[in-house]
C-alpha cells in the first residue's frame, strides 16, 4: 500500500501530499506539513489546525539554516508560484512563472517571470536583483556577495543587492 497519511496529534487523518523521503521514510516531527485536503493543498500543524487551504500545489515546509524559527513553503494557485509562512501569511505573493530557493538560503529566492529572472526577499517579496535578467546566479560560498546575470547575449558582475560591479561586456 503506497498510501501515506498523515495523523496530528488529535488522531484525525489527512492524504500527505509531498514530504517522502527517497527512502520512503517520514519526516515525523516537523511542526508544520503540506497536505491535500478536497483535492486541493492545505497546510497543518502538528496540532491538526488547518490552514491556508486552496492551493493548487505546496512543497514542504522548509526553514533557513540562518534561521530555523522562519517556515516556509512554495505554494501554486492558478499556475502562479508565491511563498506560504507557517503564520498563514503569503510573505511573497502569487505572480511568478517559478520560485527556487537554496536551503542555505540568505532569504532570497530566484524567480522567474516571463522569461525573465532575479532575486526576492522571501521575507518581505521585496525584489533584491530586479527580474529583469536573462539569467543570473549566486556565486558560490567564497563570493557570497557576488552574483553574474545576462542580459541580451552578455554577463555582468552584481552585488547580491543589484548594485552593478562591471558593465554587461563579457
Amino acid at each position: 500500500n503506497n498510501k501515506w497519511i498523515f495523523v496530528d496529534v488529535k488522531g484525525n487523518e489527512y492524504e500527505k501530499a509531498i514530504d517522502k523521503t527517497e527512502y520512503g521514510q517520514d519526516t515525523l516531527i516537523d511542526k508544520f506539513k503540506s497536505i491535500r485536503y478536497n483535492g486541493k493543498y492545505a497546510a497543518i500543524d502538528y496540532m491538526g489546525n488547518m490552514f491556508a487551504q486552496g492551493y493548487d500545489d505546496m512543497g514542504p515546509f522548509n526553514s533557513c539554516e540562518k534561521n530555523n524559527s522562519f517556515e516556509y513553503a512554495i505554494v501554486v494557485k492558478n499556475k502562479k508560484y508565491g511563498i506560504l509562512r507557517s503564520d498563514g501569511k503569503e510573505s511573497v505573493e502569487l505572480k511568478y512563472d517559478e520560485i527556487e530557493i537554496n536551503t542555505i538560503c540568505d532569504f532570497m529566492a530566484l524567480v522567474t517571470s516571463k522569461e525573465k529572472k532575479g532575486f526576492i526577499d522571501i521575507n518581505t517579496g521585496a525584489e533584491i536583483i530586479p527580474v529583469v535578467y536573462d539569467e543570473v546566479y549566486a556565486m558560490s560560498n567564497d563570493s557570497k556577495d557576488v552574483c553574474y546575470a545576462a542580459k541580451n547575449g552578455k554577463y555582468a558582475l552584481l552585488t547580491k543587492r543589484g548594485k552593478p560591479i562591471t558593465d554587461f561586456i563579457f
